[in-house]
């Protein structure tokens, strides 16, 4: 059995994703943009970054802008709409393809927050969360109850 997830970008095709470690996309390569109107922007270099975001701020969805790269090859397409904004938090990978866009876009907008510092010795935001969840042992709660 085999199974994709898929994450709409902007030009309404889907980024995909499998459990097994494939990645791919129905042309045309593109990033996806979450629009609420602030002066925040979070940037993420895949939607999986982006998904791990919300789950570590427990949280649905996000009241900030956002960007999802989708590949650090489509930063350029990104940039015009990260310059939009006031605070500027980036999530990128903690490999040479993540630092070399951090760097890129900090040529453009030099008071970006990186934020790959927070899950450093790790690949990225979502493997800092994959790993958490292993290392953190679950709880059997005891059902309590009242003695007459």
């Amino acid at each position: 059995n085999y199974f994709l997830i898929g994450f709409r970008n902007d030009r309404s095709v889907c980024e995909l994703s499998s459990p097994s470690g494939f990645k791919g996309c129905i042309s045309p390569k593109e990033i996806t943009t979450v629009r609420n109107n602030r002066d925040t922007c979070l940037v993420f270099e895949g939607f999986w970054d982006f998904l791990s975001y919300l789950t570590l701020q427990n949280v649905k969805q996000t009241n900030h802008d956002a960007v999802i790269l989708n590949s650090v090859a489509n930063a350029s397409k990104a940039t015009s709409f990260i310059k939009s904004h006031k605070e500027i938090y980036t999530y990128l990978d903690n490999d040479e393809g993540g630092q070399r866009t951090t760097r890129l876009i900090k040529e453009t907008c030099p008071s970006i927050n990186d934020r790959s510092a927070q899950y450093a010795g790790y690949k990225d935001l979502n493997d800092y969360l994959c790993q958490k969840k292993k290392a953190t042992p679950e709880v059997k709660k005891k059902s309590v109850g009242l003695k007459r």
